[in-house]
């Protein structure tokens, strides 16, 4: 009897023991940044209720919105962090009022218009128990206009890569994704790439921000899973609505990216890159501006012609120099 008493009064040191040599998994923030999103931001929401593992912290920062947005919000997630902006900065700036108020080892950014798998949490931290790596890639799957269930994305082939002088190497040798949205990125290099004086304009995605979190990332999975980043084509900004489309927005589109452009040029400067200046020059092809032609209205057509026309002659008379 003396001797299974011992047994027993030892079990719960043994058990503490255990669980200390156990990794601990790491605390994983998710931030919103919204603008006039009253119709949209639901979505978001209800598919952070459904996780099976919640984020640790949520901070929802609306963008000086006009319409009830915010107090949707909060009748959904009451139990999130709020920052107001008293007035329209852009995404690029709300995110990062948001980001400033995150306290965990990674930060998730999802726009107000989209949703994440109800598993995206709960496996980005089992990877990140088994590896702390600097980001994570969830697939990306898309839901058009009109349709309930999301379309199996393209996936790029899986790839863990644990040890690299950084990840911006890779992301040229393989044409990682370029999104923002969707990823997990440890917080302290998120916080560390927010640029002073940037102008309101500035989306915050795409290829300029992405591509500094690369540069200074060393470690990058793409798991093989079906969990997932959900864009809901068709609800949000992207539209596709030819009548919700003027030469305004398509000017602004042009501008952003032309911004976009600069700064990551000088950003490859100022790392020591430069090597990659040719691949970045081809990647931020201004063509893929063409496309967006076909959104305006036919009387439209001639002033956003002749300005990407002038666009396209300074990018060529850059390339030169």
């Amino acid at each position: 009897m003396g001797r299974k008493k011992k047994l027993t009064e030892e079990e719960p040191k043994k058990q503490a023991v255990q669980a200390e040599a156990q990794p601990k998994a790491p605390t994983i923030a998710v931030i919103i940044p919204m603008h006039n999103a009253a119709k949209t931001i639901g979505y978001s929401l209800e598919s952070l209720k459904r996780q099976s593992v919640q984020p640790d912290q949520i901070v929802i920062a609306d963008d000086g919105s006009t319409d009830n947005g915010l107090e949707v919000a909060k009748g959904i997630l009451p139990e999130a962090e709020y920052v107001v902006l008293p007035e329209n900065k852009g995404a690029y700036h709300a995110t990062f009022e948001a980001v400033r108020k995150v306290t965990c080892d990674y930060v998730v950014r999802i726009d107000s218009d989209d949703e994440i798998t109800p598993n995206f949490i709960a496996e980005a931290k089992s990877l990140l128990s088994q590896y702390p790596y600097d980001m994570i890639e969830f697939p990306h799957l898309r839901i058009e206009e009109g349709e309930t269930e999301p379309k199996d994305s393209e996936l790029n082939i899986p790839c863990d890569i644990r040890s690299a002088e950084n990840c911006l190497d890779v992301f040229f040798r393989s044409k990682l994704p370029w999104y923002c949205t969707g990823k997990v990125f440890k917080t302290v290099y998120f916080k560390g790439v927010e640029l002073p004086n940037m102008p309101t304009t500035i989306v915050l995605d795409d290829i300029m921000f992405i591509m500094m979190l690369y540069g200074l990332s060393k470690s990058y999975v793409y798991p093989s899973t079906k969990e997932g980043y959900i864009y809901h084509y068709g609800i949000g900004y992207w539209s596709g609505k030819k009548d919700s489309m003027t030469f305004d927005w398509y000017r602004r589109l042009a501008e952003t990216r032309l911004i976009q452009y600069n700064v990551n040029m000088q950003f490859l400067k100022n790392i020591g890159m430069e090597k990659y200046e040719d691949e970045f020059r081809k990647l931020c092809d201004f063509s893929e501006l063409l496309k967006w032609l076909t959104l305006l209205p036919a009387r439209e057509l001639d002033k956003a012609t002749e300005f990407i026309d002038k666009l396209f002659r300074l990018e060529q008379r850059n390339a030169g120099q």
